[in-house]
């Protein structure tokens, strides 16, 4: 149940976006840019102009078996995916900044009950990143290259998946650090001892393993 409240936005946005481009994409064939060449070479598995597209070509091949429409229009059909699960990253990727700039605030202030805190979830976090990520949706360039079959689309959600994988790697190494942090604290007041204590302990201790190197007892001598 808390994996689907948390889940509802992003999931909502992608058929609401999935809905609104397959509303608007062409039906027939349109001669924008390499469509034709595109759509003929990837329904006869052949080899577009360079660089190829391999990629394309072989998912558009599969998009090509949809008993939907015409041709053209099941190419269509791949690019508004890929333009509604490009939206979809860039709001989970503005999701996470902005909840985590949240919890920051939060850990300054006062503890709150559990539904202040809901509420502020949706303002400062949820909400936002609707914004950005519709905003993006909606835009001309985007709205275009979503309901055409070219190979923005696709490009667009590779590079939206890279930007989200990025602020998932960050965060969660800055969480492994921190929890890193709190263990060895924890350790050191198990210990009987305080972490100011333990930092003027190693110091200590360096310094004096520094003046015993620089000393002529330390190195071997040779006969």
């Amino acid at each position: 149940m808390r994996f689907l409240k948390e889940n509802v936005a992003p999931v909502a946005l992608f058929f609401l976006v999935f809905s609104i481009y397959l509303y608007t994409a062409p039906r027939g064939i349109i001669s924008y840019a390499d469509s034709s060449e595109l759509i003929t070479a990837s329904y006869t598995l052949g080899i577009p102009h360079p660089p190829g597209y391999p990629l394309f070509v072989l998912i558009g091949k599969l998009f090509s078996f949809i008993p939907v429409g015409t041709i053209a229009f099941r190419y269509a059909i791949m690019s508004s995916m890929f333009g509604a699960a490009t939206v979809t990253l860039v709001y989970l990727a503005l999701f996470k900044v902005f909840n985590r700039q949240k919890e920051t605030r939060d850990k300054r202030q006062e503890t709150r009950g559990k539904r202040q805190e809901a509420r502020d979830k949706v303002i400062y976090a949820v909400i936002p990143a609707l914004v950005g990520a519709l905003s993006l949706a909606f835009s001309y360039l985007f709205w275009l290259y979503s309901i055409v079959p070219e190979v923005f689309a696709l490009s667009n959600f590779f590079g939206a998946l890279i930007i989200f994988l990025g602020v998932q790697w960050h965060y969660s190494k800055s969480e492994n650090r921190k929890q890193k942090t709190e263990n060895s604290g924890q350790e050191i007041t198990a210990d009987g001892g305080t972490p100011q204590n333990a930092v003027a302990e190693n110091s200590k201790k360096g310094t004096l393993i520094e003046n015993f190197r620089r000393s002529p007892d330390y190195y071997p001598v040779l006969i």
